[in-house]
């Protein structure tokens, strides 16, 4: 009896050891984690046989039979139940190829699903037609119309009603067997044998292969991606795996990661994940690192951050050492009396939100990489963003920013982004850190000049980016800004995606463009747009950028994608639409050059600046085109193309003073001109004068009088620069002006 620890029926004893195994781990990769039962139990090992003729089978009735069922019950650890077929002469069909169930990763799906089963006879032929095996495929114990060959194959696009429960029943005259699969959504599990990606030996054997997106991705050992894509339905690291994803390589996936602990997963500093599924939820599970190296650094300098990882502290970003951290309150009052400033944060950091950081002076000037360790964030992500309150409301170029961020270990596409989310205006905004010099940056327009684009922001839409150093795609861990709408209600929901993390080919965009260093475009130009970025700089070759391009899609109104306001620097320069300041102004095709465009400027303080071409883009701009800048106040129209134009300008805002042109100016007498147009001023114990015409004779004078100073400049020059220490007060400065027909002006200037 079972419960007898003795009897004619106990043969032995067996230990049993059972273990449980890790819930959703490949069985030939899982290691045990606890016991079912007590250790070291034993289990008896009984056996019960049975004569032929107690089943009233002899000599004279052996040969007529052509099955046998072997049916038991009860219970037991595991039963085996067997008997002699050299006593037999069965004819009954058995499976010498069972049908392996198969997997499809998403969809509908266009793989090719074919069982396959081959069915013998379980004895010798005779070649009697009550032998010959026939076949029977079934969905759900239905029987499917026509499917009665040793395959089945599912035709047409596989959808969710062909996921079920299949089987294939091989018969004769004599009997019949069967064999379940089934066809289940999710990847082929395909295993890393630290050599190539093998499938598991039953799949193997049935010559069954698999494509590059359908593999479920088992990591068996340590594996390295140095380039290109590795592509999968999903994947699986184990304990004990670590897997890397090296700079500029992609791991391609369309549904989960999956890192057991112990297992690591690393994507490294411009390296990308992307996740294909367009779903709701982040149903990843376990911890990957995603890396983003920051190259220099310089002191008191702040990045914007992003967390690609779910639950990551703010303060690991710059681990070891400590840093402020800021986020940007719509609300808050800043200095200037008018909403919105940096508010003092730490803690854990919100999906898809931004952060400033600053710059430890410990990674001062060697830069630094911020390691983010958590779940890869996956799946649909919103995060609310809100318009300046009524009271305390600055210029429009000002209002209604917030501080967001990319929450994917991947890069996302700027146009995608805001195609999506049209409560916000069409542009995004980083900061471009001191370090950002355009000494490295290609195509300066004049040999031999260098710009400074240090402490201001850098604004890319449709048009383009100004200045040119981004080129569409935003990298993982990047804080931006964005703008809401002034049509929109006093809060928003900006919505991330997945299929803002590649193009229509499913390749995974660009994630090298990360905002701290020197970096340029990465955008092949279209030749058909005709893009003229022009400069503003000081003496000290700090310099400000605006964009005018002529653009397919763009209007020469205000265009929500083509169009963006300049930024409120002290030192800046920016088209004119209407009575907006635009940092970006997109303007219709084809181009005309009769166009003008009028420009504004701000100035930190009075003194000589210079305007000039930064870069030209375009089939037309590339070639002969002609630009100008005109310089209202003094009746000058200077060709850009030969040198940049430099004038003396007044501290504060200039509205229309310059024009952007491209016809040519008819060719007027110097001395006909207005000269009118002079300016003089005085500043850090300097006399500057400019004039459109040369200067010839300068006489300063006090309110008594009293002649100051006098001076002859040389030559026929324009502007004119001379030390000025006198007592505070107004003067008068005399100016002559021409050369064949001399004039005075007169010119009160303050010191």
């Amino acid at each position: 009896q079972e419960n007898e620890p003795d009897g004619d029926a106990l043969l032995a004893e067996w230990r049993l050891d059972l273990y449980r195994f890790p819930s959703g781990i490949n069985y030939g990769l899982a290691t045990p984690s606890t016991r079912s039962f007590g250790p070291n139990e034993t289990r008896p090992i009984r056996m019960v046989a049975f004569r032929m003729e107690e089943f009233d089978i002899n000599a004279t009735n052996v040969l007529d039979i052509n099955n046998i069922n072997l049916v038991a019950g009860g219970t037991s650890d595991i039963a085996f139940l067997a008997y002699n077929r050299g006593s037999f002469d069965i004819k009954t069909p058995i499976f010498s190829q069972f049908p392996v169930s198969r997997f499809v990763c998403g969809l509908p799906s266009d793989s090719e699903i074919t069982f396959v089963s081959t069915g013998v006879l379980s004895g010798e032929s005779t070649g009697d037609p009550q032998e010959t095996i026939a076949y029977q495929w079934y969905k759900y114990n239905t029987a499917i119309t026509g499917a009665t060959s040793s395959s089945y194959t599912l035709t047409g696009t596989i959808q969710s009603s062909d996921l079920a429960s299949y089987k294939v029943r091989i018969s004769n005259t004599f009997g019949a067997v069967t064999a379940a699969v089934t066809l289940s959504e999710g990847g082929t599990p395909t295993f890393w044998d630290g050599t190539d990606w093998i499938l598991p030996p039953t799949y193997i054997a049935a010559g069954i292969t698999v494509t590059d997106k359908e593999r479920d991705l088992v990591f068996s050992g340590d594996y390295t991606q140095d380039s290109g894509v590795l592509e999968g339905c999903n994947c699986t690291v184990p304990s004990g795996s670590n897997v890397t994803i090296s700079p500029g390589a992609t791991l391609k996936l369309f549904r989960d990661v999956t890192v057991a602990n112990g297992g690591s997963l690393t994507i490294e500093n411009d390296a990308s994940l992307i996740q294909t599924k367009n779903q709701s939820e982040n149903s990843n599970t376990g911890a990957i690192v995603t890396e983003r190296e920051v190259s220099s650094a310089i002191t008191d300098d702040f990045i914007f951050w992003s967390a690609p990882v779910d639950l990551f502290d703010l303060a690991a970003i710059t681990n070891p050492n400590a840093a402020q951290a800021f986020i940007y309150d719509v609300s808050a009052i800043n200095t200037d009396g008018t909403a919105g400033d940096f508010i003092s944060t730490s803690g854990v950091m919100l999906d898809a939100k931004g952060y400033s950081v600053q710059v430890p002076n410990e990674f001062v000037p060697s830069g630094f990489t911020a390691s983010f360790e958590g779940k890869a964030a996956n799946g649909q992500i919103t995060i609310d963003a809100f318009k300046s309150p009524s009271a305390n409301e600055p210029a429009e170029e000002l209002r209604h920013w917030n501080l967001i961020g990319n929450p994917y270990p991947s890069a996302i596409n700027v146009e995608e982004f805001l195609t999506e989310n049209t409560a916000l205006e069409g542009n995004v905004r980083f900061w471009s850190n001191g370090n950002t010099g355009n000494t490295a940056l290609a195509g300066a327009f004049y040999t031999g000049v260098a710009y400074t684009y240090g402490d201001q922001y850098v604004t890319y839409n449709r048009t383009g980016s100004t200045p040119d150093m981004f080129g569409g795609n935003i990298a993982s861990g990047q804080g931006f800004f964005v703008q809401v709408d002034e049509s929109a209600g006093p809060t928003s929901s900006v919505a991330f995606n997945n299929t803002m993390r590649f193009d229509a080919a499913e390749i995974a965009y660009d994630n090298s463009q990360f905002i701290e260093t020197n970096q340029s475009s990465s955008v092949a130009s279209n030749p058909n747009n005709q893009l003229v970025w022009l400069s503003l700089v000081d003496t000290n070759d700090a310099a400000s950028v605006a964009l005018v391009g002529y653009v397919s899609g763009a209007t020469n109104g205000n265009d929500r994608m083509y169009d963006a306001f300049s930024d409120g620097g002290a030192l800046r320069i920016y088209s004119i639409l209407g009575s907006s300041k635009m940092a970006i102004q997109g303007r219709a095709l084809p181009f005309n050059a009769e166009d003008v465009v009028p420009l504004g400027i701000d100035l930190p303080s009075s003194g000589s600046y210079t305007i000039g071409i930064d870069q030209l883009q375009g089939n037309i701009f590339n070639q002969t085109q002609a630009i100008f800048l005109e310089d209202t106040s003094l009746n000058v129209v200077h060709d850009l193309r030969a040198q940049p134009y430099s004038f003396v300008g007044l501290e504060g805002a200039s509205l229309g003073r310059f024009v952007l042109r491209y016809n040519e100016p008819l060719s007027v007498d110097e001395d006909e001109l207005d000269i009118t147009g002079v300016l003089a001023f005085i500043k850090d114990n300097q006399l500057n004068i400019q004039s459109s015409s040369a200067i010839k004779d300068v006489a300063v004078y006090d309110l008594t009088g009293k002649q100051v100073m006098h001076y002859t400049p040389d030559g026929n020059d324009m502007t004119f620069t001379a030390p000025f220490n006198f007592a505070k007060g107004l003067y008068l400065a005399v100016i002559g002006v021409g050369d064949q027909n001399p004039m005075e002006v007169t010119r009160k200037v303050m010191n």
